[in-house]
């Protein structure tokens, strides 16, 4: 298995997405960054204080980093619980509840054509 890496003695771990879909490969110190951005992005989120992670392009749960309204903090509390119990439904509900959001809100949303109804 190939990796760009530029870490010496490097370490290759595959590891497959929660829906095993597809494989991430990732060395054992960009597996650990990586956790520790994300945990660090959900912990302020929780707080109230939204960042978008620009090292690895990704949004809040509910896209509050990038102009969408902040969950409400018991919304918050509650996508954090489910994430540290490994409630992977919970999760997974909320995310695509967070996403429904931005549908309807108008935001343009990858893949789709601007103007167009999408109900």
């Amino acid at each position: 298995m190939t990796h760009e890496c530029s870490h010496i003695d490097c370490d290759v771990l595959p590891e497959k997405s929660p829906d095993a879909a597809y494989v991430f490969v990732h060395c054992a110190k960009h597996r650990i960054r990586y956790r520790q951005v994300i945990a660090d992005q959900l912990d302020d989120w929780v707080r109230g204080k939204p960042w978008h992670n620009d090292e690895f392009d990704e949004c809040c749960p509910d896209f509050s980093c990038c102009g969408r309204t902040l969950s409400s903090e018991s919304v918050r509390a509650r996508f954090k619980q489910a994430t540290d119990e490994g409630d992977e439904a919970t999760v997974s509900e909320m995310l695509m509840m967070f996403l429904g959001g931005c549908v309807d809100d108008g935001v343009h949303l990858a893949g789709q054509q601007k103007g167009l109804d999408h109900g």
